[in-house]
């Protein structure tokens, strides 16, 4: 299993992800009566959330890429709000 965080590029977003994941797991294994259903239901709160994350990380990567200046607190902002709102 690889968490989505692992997958980031260096923005610091997978760390942002990481206590996500673990919080979501460890409830996931919890409330499940066994490791499968639990790691399927931690599963399937990952794509919302990763997709969050992978359009923070375009939006950077694209404002680094061009020449104009990023405004990163905002790209932050943003993508903190849609991490709570995925879930």
């Amino acid at each position: 299993m690889i968490a989505q965080g692992d997958l980031m590029p260096p923005f610091g977003i997978g760390a942002d992800l990481a206590p996500f994941d673990g919080s979501d797991l460890a409830a996931a294994i919890a409330t499940r009566s066994g490791l499968d259903q639990a790691v399927s239901a931690y599963e399937a709160k990952m794509p919302p959330r990763a997709e969050v994350a992978a359009r923070v990380c375009a939006e950077l990567v694209e404002g680094l890429a061009g020449e104009a200046a990023v405004d990163a607190g905002g790209v932050r902002g943003a993508h903190n709000d849609g991490m709570r709102r995925a879930g």
